[in-house]
């Protein structure tokens, strides 16, 4: 297959995931520090839910959820800077058409043409 992206092309998708994998290891550092040192479900919580009040989701909860959040999207932009240097890169996965730049540089971990292709 041929080059699907030019060098220039490659390199600027490259340095953006390179960039966000940076930020997104602080903020997963960030977050698991702040859950490893106390910022979990506090006691009342629980004894909320066992007398089957619906309290408010604690700090904690909602930190483990941004944590598994933002641990997704670190994977999706490892797995993308790997095949990132295969010459397929850029193609839709379903239908094998070239993925707009365009589209690449919104989400560089994009791997179909979201639907344009008739197949989801």
């Amino acid at each position: 297959m041929s080059e699907l992206l030019t060098e220039r092309r490659r390199e600027a998708l490259r340095l953006d995931l390179e960039d966000q994998q940076k930020v997104l290891i602080e903020e997963v550092y960030r977050l698991s520090q702040g859950l490893i040192h106390g910022s979990g479900a506090p006691e009342s919580f629980a004894a909320g839910l066992l007398a089957g009040e619906s309290p408010n989701i604690p700090d904690g909860v909602k930190a483990a959820e941004r944590l598994d959040e933002e641990l997704r999207r670190l994977r999706d932009i490892s797995r993308a800077l790997t095949r990132l240097s295969r010459p397929d890169f850029g193609c839709c996965e379903q239908c094998g058409e070239v993925i707009p730049f365009s589209d690449l540089a919104s989400d560089a971990t994009r791997r179909s043409c979201s639907g344009r292709c008739g197949r989801v």
